[in-house]
């Protein structure tokens, strides 16, 4: 039983370092797609950040659906007011994979994004993206090795305590 759990355990705190890989992999998705819509249609930037997160699963769909849904319910809020209080609601288990470093990122973009011309709110999507490709290598770098670590740790700790309880 003992072992048993020190193999969940370890696998939990593998999971973690999948589900940060894959949710900013949708992120960057994500934002691929605002680029689209900001550079081919001349929809609204709350209803382009709807209709993306519309088209986006998993943590980076309801964080666009979100900010969208804020950004209509209150028409005189700025893009980045908006993110703002998004940002002071992420606590939840909703985005849980998403660092200092990537909430920053979406922060700069979110404050310039809406208030240039298209041309450079497509520049700024495209830097956001990139630094994003950034981190989204760092996260496979670590997906390669910290997942097997936590789950050998895992095991060796339960063993570890089950010789102890013997």
């Amino acid at each position: 039983m003992v072992f048993l759990s020190g193999l969940l355990i370890g696998d939990l705190w593998a999971r973690r370092y999948r589900a940060r890989y894959r949710d900013l992999c949708s992120l960057r998705h994500a934002l691929t797609l605002l680029e689209t819509y900001v550079s081919r249609t001349s929809q609204p930037i709350p209803r382009a950040l709807e209709s993306v997160g519309r088209s986006t699963r998993g943590p980076a769909g309801l964080l666009f659906c979100r900010i969208s849904e804020v950004l209509t319910d209150n028409p005189n809020l700025t893009l980045s007011q908006g993110w703002d209080l998004v940002q002071a609601e992420m606590g939840g288990p909703e985005y849980p994979a998403y660092s200092a470093d990537d909430l920053e990122i979406l922060q700069r973009l979110f404050g310039v994004l809406g208030g240039s011309g298209r041309g450079d709110q497509v520049t700024h999507i495209r830097l956001a993206r990139d630094a994003l490709a950034i981190n989204e290598g760092a996260a496979r770098r670590d997906l390669d090795i910290y997942p097997k670590l936590f789950r050998y740790l895992g095991a060796l700790g339960a063993s570890v305590i089950a010789l102890a309880i013997l």
